[in-house]
């Protein structure tokens, strides 16, 4: 029985292309229980003699050679799909590379929890970004909408193939450079059992220099499409109301800070195209995003949103740049933190809709620690990153001792706190004044 397809999709991939073969001929799972489609998709340069040279030399290895050249890797990988013989599906890029146990891990992992799809962890080398947050702790069933899963929508993954041909799950041949989004969030969507795998590198995102279909031009109008086909995809889902809202929210935040959509206004520099992207932007929010989602986003998609459905690109533009120098338009009300940037005063927004305090980032730094005497003395500083000096003074500071086993809280104010400066002090007499207060507690600021 064929356990794992590698669906290896090639163009023009000969500088690189060995260094993926290899990773996968050289996996620890038995040869005879994987299979490797290449699917060349009309290269001009030697990817295909190299192909034939380790089909040759390894069984196990299927070339498929297109006729016509689809100008992505979506078809190829849809012809995988349909050849595949394995129960699950690998969809990995000609310049990327594995660990050489991923599989056996992977499938291990997979058939143990009966998993629809199973997530590796990745590690971007070259300075490649790759999703970080999915990947902090292996988990058996990741829940859709409270996991960070949203981002990492790319298709490298482990898919059972009989979910995919269940649900006609192909990856869309109508749309280019945001296929893979579709694919995925359909496949999402339909599975009951995701999975997530924290405890080894998996796969490794190679960057490159040159051209990537990621920054290939797509204009808005088949951009918003695809984004469009998602929405619907979600609305009409098996999830409940508020989780299909809840979803949609972790979806349009996604998009907004990881996409084309996230600095258009910087990234593109012909003005009237930039109206053309805010245009169609515009119409893809106010025909398919609901305005209750708006309530749902992180603060800084819900200001953009004003704009967005006002069709506004010189405010947006302005709010761009207040953004970036956000603590000079800051104040502190309540315990919160208000943005109060020049591009939303035609708004008029109130103080509660203009709270950003998911943007500050308290920057921390211990300076001195030290136990002598029966006493812990801990120095240090905090800042917060969406403030001003000014405001920065106003935060209060308290440490919390917990004992770990007991989960006993112990209260202390600073001996010393000024201007984001403090110090801490503790006798351990004070801690330990029972006998169950023996044992090792935890500090907090």
């Amino acid at each position: 029985m064929v356990k794992i397809t590698a669906a290896v999709p090639t163009y023009n991939s000969e500088h690189f292309i060995s260094r993926c073969l290899d990773s996968l001929v050289q996996q620890t799972m038995p040869n005879n229980e994987y299979e490797i489609i290449c699917v060349d998709d009309c290269s001009q340069d030697g990817t295909v003699s190299i192909l034939k040279k380790y089909s040759e030399q390894y069984s196990n290895i299927t070339i498929i050679e297109r006729e016509k050249n689809s100008g992505g890797p979506g078809e190829p990988r849809n012809q995988a799909i349909r050849a595949a013989n394995g129960e699950y599906i690998f969809f990995i890029d000609s310049d990327d590379y594995l660990g050489i146990e991923a599989f056996e891990r992977m499938y291990q992992f997979a058939k143990q929890h009966d998993s629809d799809i199973v997530l590796g962890k990745m590690v971007g080398v070259n300075g490649r970004s790759v999703p970080q947050a999915i990947f902090k702790e292996t988990k058996p069933e990741a829940d859709l909408v409270k996991s960070p899963l949203v981002y990492s929508i790319g298709p490298t993954k482990l898919f059972k193939v009989s979910l995919l041909r269940m649900h006609d799950i192909y990856f869309p041949s109508n749309i280019q450079a945001t296929e893979d989004q579709v694919f995925v969030m359909q496949a999402y969507l339909e599975a009951d059992k995701i999975s997530v795998l924290a405890d080894y590198d998996y796969y490794y995102a190679v960057q490159h220099d040159g051209e990537h279909m990621t920054f290939a031009y797509v204009a808005p109008q088949s951009y918003y499409g695809a984004m469009k086909v998602i929405i619907d995809m979600i609305r009409n889902s098996r999830l409940s109301h508020n989780r299909k809202m809840k979803f949609m929210a972790k979806f349009l935040n996604r998009h907004f800070d990881f996409s084309r959509t996230t600095d258009f206004t910087v990234t593109i520099e012909d003005e009237r195209e930039q109206q053309t992207w805010m245009t169609e932007l515009h119409h893809f929010v106010e025909q398919n995003i609901p305005r209750e989602i708006d309530k749902l986003v992180h603060s800084h998609t819900r200001l953009k949103l004003h704009f967005v459905r006002h069709n506004d690109l010189k405010g947006l533009k302005q709010f761009e740049a207040d953004k970036e120098n956000m603590a000079q338009y800051t104040s502190v009300k309540n315990g919160h933190i208000i943005a109060n940037y020049p591009s939303l005063i035609s708004y008029h927004l109130a103080e509660n809709e203009r709270i950003v305090d998911d943007r500050n980032k308290i920057s921390h730094y211990v300076s001195e620690f030290q136990m002598k005497d029966n006493t812990f003395t801990l120095r240090g500083s905090v800042t917060h990153t969406a403030l001003q000096p000014e405001h920065q003074a106003m935060q209060t500071l308290y440490g919390i001792w917990v004992h770990r086993d007991r989960k006993t809280e112990k209260i202390i104010s600073p001996v010393y706190s000024k201007d984001g400066e403090f110090e801490f002090l503790t006798k351990f007499t004070d801690l330990a004044i029972h006998e169950e207060d023996i044992g090792v507690w935890d500090f907090f600021i």
